[in-house]
């Protein structure tokens, strides 16, 4: 608990806003409705299947854009002729550029999450409220 970011997650959740990150969230694919109505979302919070998962982190892959995913590229027959082709949506006709390792964002996460916790772990005076 002492190294937890869940509350600087919860912070920058209340500073967006719920309703705002909610529908952030479907451009990465994700259904509205799937997506929890509390701030249980900031900590991960939600049922989603693998496939939602990696669609979402896909996203991030292609550049920025979400590609609607398919689950078959293609179907041979025993001869090796193909019977089916996919032509699936394609954003990056060359590698997309990699996101750089941003250390001192880290850096910085690190050191301002750790300011919420005390020495034990223990942070009740950061406790949320149930509303």
């Amino acid at each position: 608990l002492a190294q937890s970011k869940n509350v600087m997650a919860v912070r920058t959740l209340r500073e967006v806003g719920l309703d705002e990150t909610r529908q952030y969230l479907t451009r990465f694919g994700f259904d509205i409705n799937e997506v929890p109505r509390s701030e249980t979302i900031a900590l991960g919070a939600g049922s989603l299947t693998p496939m939602k998962v990696a669609q979402g982190y896909s996203v991030f892959a292609n550049g920025g854009y979400y590609v609607e995913p398919f689950y078959v590229e293609r179907v041979e027959d025993a001869f090796g002729e193909v019977l089916f082709k996919a032509n699936p949506k394609s954003v990056c006709h060359q590698d997309c550029p990699q996101m750089s390792p941003q250390p001192e964002m880290d850096r910085f996460a690190s050191e301002f999450g750790e300011q919420d916790v005390a020495v034990d772990g223990q942070a009740p005076e950061n406790a949320l409220e149930n509303d």
